[in-house]
């Protein structure tokens, strides 16, 4: 006599069991997923002072190794009645006429007013591009801070908001 064979399925217990584990492993990977994100648009940000960095000194070769003299917030110029031009309008075609790389991933604010998410530091305008002067003290290039992120928008390691920064000698750096 043969044995009837037994058709083995899930119950519905043993697959609610299943979904919950895989609903519970999924938030446990959301947090990370989360952070990776972060940390790309960092990088992203801080490639983008990089290429800001390398448009500074396409400029600057091409009017006699001086820095560009633009507005550090062009919202509120520095002296009204003569307002500089914006870092956006100075260095446009230096980028290849790539507007995206004004704008750090994380900004939200600060683009649509200011037509960059990057502050430029305004007492290095129209300086030698080799040693900038803030004010009357040369600083050598790798400590002379010339862009950085107008905001704290950084948060990719789980700390305090941070800004990235870049530095005369073209080095970019989250402080």
């Amino acid at each position: 006599m043969k044995t009837p064979k037994i058709a083995h399925a899930f119950t519905l217990i043993e697959l609610l069991v299943v979904i919950a584990i895989i609903g519970i492993l999924a938030s446990m990977l959301m947090p990370v997923v989360n952070q990776m994100r972060g940390r790309a648009r960092a990088a992203q940000c801080a490639e983008q002072l990089h290429q800001l960095g390398v448009a500074l000194n396409l400029y600057a070769q091409e009017n006699n190794q001086r820095l560009p003299a633009v507005e550090p917030l062009p919202s509120n110029p520095v002296d009204p009645a003569n307002p500089l031009p914006r870092l956006h309008d100075v260095l446009f075609k230096h980028v290849s006429n790539n507007e995206k790389v004004f704008q750090c991933p994380k900004d939200s604010t600060r683009w649509p007013s200011e037509g960059a998410s990057y502050e430029w530091c305004y007492p290095y305008s129209n300086d030698l591009i080799d040693v900038p002067k803030a004010w009357i003290f040369a600083r050598p290039p790798e400590k002379a801070t010339m862009l950085w992120d107008y905001d704290n928008v950084h948060n990719d390691q789980g700390g305090p908001l941070s800004k990235n920064v870049l530095f005369g000698d073209g080095h970019v750096k989250g402080i």
